[in-house]
């Protein structure tokens, strides 16, 4: 069925999700390798992709914020997203720090009230080194959550870019504990969303997807960065 352009549901998506995507500049990479051979004004993706996943999460919040049938439980009463957790660090020494949420809310029910508490990852293929940690922090979020709700929290990771969940990465991270979300389970525990399943994946290919290839083909440059992002910087 063709999507109308003026629904009320694309109209959401161009209001609040267009204009984080398209506040984005790029930048170029800082590679030796790059400037030898005369490509040092090459964009780099990885900050492009970056930066989108922190302002997809943004987005996220707005449309649980925006969804009528759960309540955001962020910011916390402190102002911010963060919440002291208490874990083991890398020298096996337990210590309190200051952790992100990406996501916390609250299924409105007349029966229960469900809390769901997600880290927001694009793709989960890039933290192969940091999934132990990563894993980690979700159990040790979920149970310090669950002590302040004082009730049981369902928590791991969501996808916001993945429609449903591969079998063979739910099975993977299943091993580990830690369940893999897709934006239908999303779907299923917002319920009233602005937009549709259908809108949402065709406006990031239409709309979406066309600014993204303006931005890879060097629109728009900025200083180069040399921030490390789940890369070696010396093997570029």
């Amino acid at each position: 069925m063709k999507l109308r352009p003026t629904s009320p549901g694309t109209e959401y998506l161009k209001r609040n999700l267009l204009p984080l995507i398209d506040g984005i500049k790029p930048k170029t990479t800082d590679s030796w390798i790059a400037e030898v051979c005369g490509c040092d004004d090459i964009v780099s993706s990885q900050s492009i992709f970056i930066a989108m996943g922190g302002r997809i999460e943004k987005f996220w919040n707005k449309v649980i914020t925006d969804s009528r049938d759960v309540q955001n439980c962020l910011p916390f009463p402190n102002g911010t997203d963060k919440t002291p957790v208490t874990m083991m660090n890398k020298k096996n020494v337990m210590e309190t720090k200051n952790r992100q949420v990406d996501h916390f809310f609250t299924i409105n029910d007349h029966e229960y009230n469900k809390h769901i508490y997600l880290e927001s990852k694009c793709n989960l293929t890039f933290d192969t080194e940091k999934k132990p940690e990563s894993n980690e922090k979700i159990d040790a979020v979920t149970s310090q959550l669950e002590e302040n709700v004082g009730s049981e929290v369902q928590s791991g990771y969501y996808v916001p870019v993945k429609r449903e969940i591969p079998l063979k990465v739910k099975q993977h991270y299943l091993k580990h504990g830690v369940p893999v979300y897709g934006v239908e389970d999303m779907f299923r525990w917002l319920n009233d969303v602005p937009f549709t399943i259908e809108e949402y994946f065709a406006f990031w290919k239409n709309t979406i997807g066309p600014q993204v290839r303006a931005k890879l083909s060097g629109v728009s440059l900025e200083e180069p960065t040399t921030t490390r992002h789940g890369g070696d910087l010396d093997a570029l």
